[in-house]
């Protein structure tokens, strides 16, 4: 029983230092980013001012708010390095097809890749829109589904709606 209670703390507190690092963050870049900023208001206030306010599915099909926070992810990566095992023989193109063999460990860093311009462009306004449905190497995002990223995304998107001013005050 302690184990389990040891593994829902790490879990808790996990989430909660990365969604709060990642609110931050995109606090930061909607600050300096005032078109963003105001697209972002706009497709918030639809939720808002609607019959029902903010629910769970509303603030989950905010696609402009899962963008704005997907580009967050990437830009302020909570992890350093993607660790990953090959699981078949593979050939790596970018390095002259130097052969990966199987159950070989790779270590990526995730802020060299993320922030590659030949990957990715630049946070800006018109980057955004292009963002949708990009690749990206986001823990979790291999084989199986990381639970905690899942709650730092749903912390951080709700956070991030919710933060907005009172118009009805």
């Amino acid at each position: 029983m302690s184990e389990a209670a040891a593994q829902a703390f790490v879990f808790f507190l996990a989430g909660f230092e990365t969604s709060a690092s990642t609110a931050t963050y995109a606090l930061l870049e909607l600050a300096m980013n005032q078109e963003i900023q105001r697209r972002l208001q706009r497709e918030i206030d639809q939720v808002a001012d609607g019959p029902e306010g903010f629910t769970f599915e509303k603030i989950e099909s905010m696609e402009y708010l899962d963008m704005v926070l997907s580009e967050t992810f990437r830009k302020y990566s909570a992890v350093a390095f993607l660790n990953r095992l090959c699981v078949e023989e593979y050939r790596i193109p970018v390095t002259s097809y130097t052969p990966c063999p199987r159950v070989m460990r790779l270590v990526t860093s995730s802020h060299g890749v993320h922030h590659d311009p030949d990957i990715y462009p630049r946070f800006a306004a018109s980057s955004i829109p292009s963002y949708s449905g990009a690749r990206t190497s986001r823990p979790g995002a291999a084989r199986h589904s990381c639970s905690s990223a899942r709650a730092r995304e749903t912390a951080s998107a709700s956070a991030s709606a919710c933060s907005r001013p009172s118009r009805r005050s």
